[in-house]
């Protein structure tokens, strides 16, 4: 057995919005100072039992991500992110026993376009209806959302988890309060475990959060892209609705489409490469 431990020293940790403006009047070597050093060490864990909370726990309180772990030069995976032989087994893909074998492993694609057309709705409907009912989840093409929309966002937010680590720390937290969180794993302390990729989260309903609470670096493509989204969710919830045999506008009356929430999981989290173990 091996444990992987991580001794931590983090300069000034406490890297507030306030913070971050002052930097600029420090030395260069101050600014140098500001760093952090990780230094990751196996040990051979025989006779040693595997804390992994500890370790989960000190990953996290380091605010420094997956991506941040990389740059520090680590050279082997974390035992916290690495399954289990048993674990794994269970991780193997289902086959629906109400699917042909041809189909069922396809995600549904539906073409949502067209829909001022009564017969094409009807259509688009069903198919949204069947979808809900047999995977749970679907994709939609011909959206309505703008290519260079969608390019100006992935890309905005792969530059977010692209930045200095000492940068991306003033949004790491667990909580939502901001309606901004910068974070590894919103499931670190319960999965089995840990997945390799960061995320960044961003309330998006009823109201956006402050403006200076979103990172400069991808604040003009989300708030931008959270308009399409936003239209889009309302067709979608209609067509949900007109497949339950409610009224379109049901689930909107409901407030439903108030809670939103973006995580990039670059899903649109960030998934850095990986570490050969």
């Amino acid at each position: 057995m091996f444990s992987i431990q991580f001794p931590l020293r983090i300069g000034n940790t406490h890297s507030h919005h306030k913070e971050h403006h002052s930097c600029h009047s420090k030395t260069g070597s101050q600014k140098r100072n500001r760093k952090i050093i990780m230094a990751a060490t196996i040990n051979d864990t025989t006779n040693q039992e595997y804390d992994r909370s500890k370790e989960v726990r000190q990953f996290d309180d380091s605010k420094i991500g997956v991506k941040g772990l990389i740059d520090s030069g680590i050279t082997s995976i974390p035992k916290f992110f690495i399954h289990s032989a048993e674990t794994l087994s269970d991780l193997k893909p289902k086959r629906s026993s109400r699917l042909p074998d041809s189909e069922s492993n396809l995600i549904p694609t539906i073409d949502i376009s067209g829909l001022e057309d009564s017969n094409r709705r009807s259509a688009v409907v069903d198919k949204v209806g069947r979808a809900c009912r047999e995977f749970g989840f679907f994709q939609v093409v011909n959206h309505g959302v703008p290519l260079e929309v969608l390019d100006r966002t992935i890309g905005s937010i792969k530059g977010f988890h692209e930045l200095p680590t000492e940068e991306k720390m003033r949004w790491y937290r667990r909580e939502m309060g901001t309606g901004v969180s910068f974070l590894s794993n919103v499931d670190l302390f319960h999965s089995k475990a840990a997945s390799w990729r960061d995320t960044l989260q961003m309330t998006l309903g009823p109201n956006l959060p402050e403006l200076e609470e979103i990172p400069g670096v991808c604040r003009d493509e989300l708030v931008d892209w959270n308009q399409y989204a936003k239209q889009l969710g309302e067709v979608l919830m209609e067509l949900l609705c007109e497949g339950l045999g409610l009224n379109a506008g049901k689930l909107k009356d409901l407030t439903f489409l108030d809670a939103r929430t973006m995580a990039t999981h670059f899903s649109l989290a960030h998934y850095p490469g990986y570490l050969k173990d």
